[in-house]
């Protein structure tokens, strides 16, 4: 095999990861988030009558084992083409990216459970006191409610059933532990807690639903208002960038005189074209997951 010929397969595997890695990020990004698997599978045994122990979070398991993968595999495709260091940033970079993406669409999932906050928290106010103060029931009527909060509905689904199966103290302190990490904000932190304090105690917590509920209208305002300032920088990084990219080859191509089949060919079929094209995906999910922790700064409420 001639040195042209190992150069041009090199750009192929490197070629080929770059689709794979494309094809993972679809994945994580429009299927549901690899957490979100492993709550179905624990949901499907649980109405089966099987209990499991919630001691190994398999989502980050996954996730893990992905990136690993991926760093592997773009390690040994840089390897051939770019000395050590370099090889190294390439898998870095490579390995980085379905976290990068999973973190975007946790954000995602974080903001949106944020926005759904009032609807929720005074959907469940109101099913308390209408239940006479069984948490339990109320949890289940706003489950049942056609209440615009998906995301939330979702995490106060898993949070009863946990409730329900939950057979000592710390069982019930690690639900609500669990759900108010998994909403991300200050109010599913207040509302867990409220909550565990139903469940544990039996205390009325009517008062301090509403207080969540009076304060989650007033921060909603100011989230707004925070949202509309940014949404600026968001679109520029989401619209503009792959526009600026396209154009630029465009451009070259049309008033540098540059072949578009040779641009292409540079860009995505040889080892130097494709570093560069991971680099800028690199930094656009990196600045993604920069804007979205911004804004869910301050929509942490």
């Amino acid at each position: 095999m001639t040195a042209v010929d190992g150069r041009i397969k090199l750009a192929f595997l490197a070629g080929l990861l770059i689709y794979v890695i494309y094809f993972c990020g679809f994945i994580l990004l429009w299927s549901g988030t690899i957490d979100d698997l492993a709550r179905r599978l624990k949901l499907r045994r649980r109405l089966t009558g099987r209990r499991s122990a919630e001691a190994v979070d398999h989502g980050m398991v996954r996730l893990t084992a992905l990136c690993v993968l991926v760093f592997v595999a773009g390690f040994a495709a840089a390897l051939g083409s770019f000395r050590l260091f370099a090889s190294l940033l390439i898998a870095l970079m490579s390995g980085s990216l379905p976290a990068l993406i999973y973190l975007i669409k946790r954000g995602s999932d974080r903001k949106k459970g944020s926005r759904e906050g009032v609807g929720l928290v005074t959907e469940l106010h109101r099913q308390y006191r209408i239940q006479g103060g069984n948490i339990y029931e109320a949890m289940d009527a706003v489950i049942a409610s056609g209440g615009d909060y998906p995301v939330s509905r979702k995490l106060l689904s898993v949070l009863l059933l946990r409730l329900r199966d939950a057979g000592s103290r710390d069982a019930v302190k690690a639900a609500c532990a669990r759900f108010a990490a998994s909403s991300g904000s200050m109010w599913g932190r207040m509302l867990a807690t409220s909550i565990e304090t139903a469940v544990l105690t039996g205390a009325d917590i009517t008062a301090s639903v509403a207080d969540i509920a009076q304060q989650l209208k007033s921060a909603q305002k100011l989230s707004e208002e925070r949202r509309r300032l940014n949404s600026e920088s968001v679109r520029m990084t989401v619209f503009l960038v792959p526009l600026l990219y396209a154009g630029t080859m465009m451009v070259a191509s049309r008033f540098l005189g540059v072949e578009l089949s040779d641009l292409l060919r540079n860009q995505f079929a040889s080892p130097e074209g494709l570093a560069l094209l991971l680099v800028c995906v690199f930094l656009f999910l990196v600045d993604l997951v920069i804007l979205q922790a911004v804004e869910n700064s301050g929509a942490d409420y």
